[in-house]
């Protein structure tokens, strides 16, 4: 879906696309820059896709280094995005500037209009940026530029085991005349989820200051939650939007290197982290914020890799992240798992996850989906002597109905009486068996 073209300052234009290939719908740019800054209601990240369940306003790539130019030695940071204002664009705020004015999309599947056979995944999209142009931003401080050259490919499966993330690929070439040195790279973020349905006006009111973030450093998963008020969870009031989203960092640190997760209050324009040696200081520290503070509060997140000790002129290096969503903690912590065992097989399906449901012989489906009205009919199939159970769970991963379905055959089955609009999980269950499908319930 492309969302935007606007005259670019310099080299191309500014584009954005939408990802549409799974149940992460995200906004993509060819200028660092992810999210649309609730400019629309167009999806920013949401997920589930068709959920009105949004979980990002922006983020955008950081790059951190030592470098060298005509006027001497200096430590420079190039920013696709920083603290901002809801309702303001990603070109006002980037440092990048778009090496063309497109977004190439490839799909693996031959019979896609996109069909490329050197994509990757069923929906790559592809950028190319630098920041050799120093252009009017909302910063107070001049950028000065690394004279890097940045390519971006995003990737997405629809295959069920795969469709609730998208991998974001940095590869990061010096095009200056002297050497990088000391390195980090990172992805900036400001993670908010509310109801979008739920807002007469746009940009939303109401829902910030009310994120709760949750590190997993095994996974260098930092995700979130909406909650309503202190403490967590017990106030949160999950269900007003069901769903955890979260940035991974995919780049696995080799010996020598740290992660550094920040996070702070949002605040534009704050004194403390408004020129390039402050924010290299904070994306360099290799520590982990404390994210106690922000159960609930209105935090901006970095989560960032480094350091790369030198790129010589005309090297490249690459870092990778993940926007990740789950129903519960279990389930993005699952997904962030398929995720980046993608990266490590090379950003391919990767050994040792299965499809869902192979060779268990479960099969589930939909009469209808969406479905409009207050219950669903399923067909359901458990072939052999023992019965499945099909379920039906809320987003939360709460059963809200079950039935038992004979063995030996297909049989149509109602779930779900008085079904609330909104999205669902049917689960056909049997042993160590599963079928799963999403839901959508439109109302009467």
């Amino acid at each position: 879906m492309l969302a935007a073209v606007v005259p670019a300052f310099g080299q191309g234009a500014y584009v954005t696309r939408i990802t549409s290939a799974n149940q992460v719908q995200v906004t993509l740019t060819n200028h660092g820059a992810i999210g649309n800054g609730f400019t629309s209601r167009s999806a920013s990240f949401e997920y589930p896709a068709g959920s009105g369940f949004e979980h990002l306003v922006r983020a955008g790539l950081w790059v951190g280094a030592h470098a060298v130019d005509a006027q001497g030695a200096f430590t420079g940071v190039t920013m696709g995005a920083a603290d901002g204002p809801v309702g303001v664009t990603g070109q006002s705020m980037t440092e990048f500037t778009p090496l063309g004015s497109s977004i190439e999309v490839r799909s693996r599947i031959p019979a896609n209009s996109n069909y490329h056979p050197d994509a990757t995944s069923d929906e790559d999209m592809i950028a190319t940026f630098c920041d050799s142009f120093a252009h009017p931003t909302s910063y107070p401080e001049t950028h000065r530029p690394l004279r890097i050259e940045v390519r971006q490919v995003s990737y997405e499966w629809a295959a069920p085991a795969y469709s609730d993330f998208v991998i974001a690929r940095f590869v990061i070439t010096n095009r200056g005349s002297q050497s990088l040195t000391d390195l980090w790279v990172g992805l900036y973020a400001e993670l908010a989820s509310g109801n979008k349905s739920a807002q007469a006006t746009w940009p939303p009111l109401g829902w910030f200051s009310r994120q709760w973030l949750q590190y997993d450093a095994d996974q260098r998963l930092v995700r979130e939650h909406y909650c309503a008020a202190a403490p967590a969870p017990g106030n949160c009031q999950l269900e007003a939007v069901p769903a955890w989203a979260g940035v991974q960092l995919l780049t696995v640190p080799q010996p020598g290197q740290q992660v550094t997760l920040a996070a702070w209050p949002w605040a534009p324009g704050d004194p403390t982290r408004n020129t390039d040696v402050e924010r290299y200081a904070l994306m360099s520290a290799g520590t982990v914020a404390n994210l106690s503070p922000f159960a609930p509060g209105d935090p901006c997140e970095l989560l960032a890799l480094g350091p790369f000790t030198s790129l010589a002129p005309g090297d490249s290096l690459e870092v990778a992240f993940a926007l990740v969503g789950g129903a519960s903690v279990d389930d993005i912590r699952a997904h962030a798992l398929n995720a980046q065992r993608a990266h490590d097989a090379g950003y391919s399906y990767a050994v040792g996850v299965p499809p869902p449901s192979a060779a268990s012989g479960l099969v589930l489906a939909a009469a209808a989906n969406p479905v409009r009205g207050s219950h669903a009919w399923f067909r359901a199939s458990a072939p052999g002597s023992e019965p499945a159970r099909l379920e039906l769970l809320d987003l939360s991963g709460r059963r809200l109905d079950q039935r038992v379905v004979v063995s030996g055959g297909e049989r149509l089955v109602s779930l779900g009486d008085r079904l609330a609009p909104g999205v669902y999980f049917a689960r056909l269950v049997r042993g160590s068996e599963a079928a799963t499908l999403r839901l959508v319930i439109l109302g009467p």
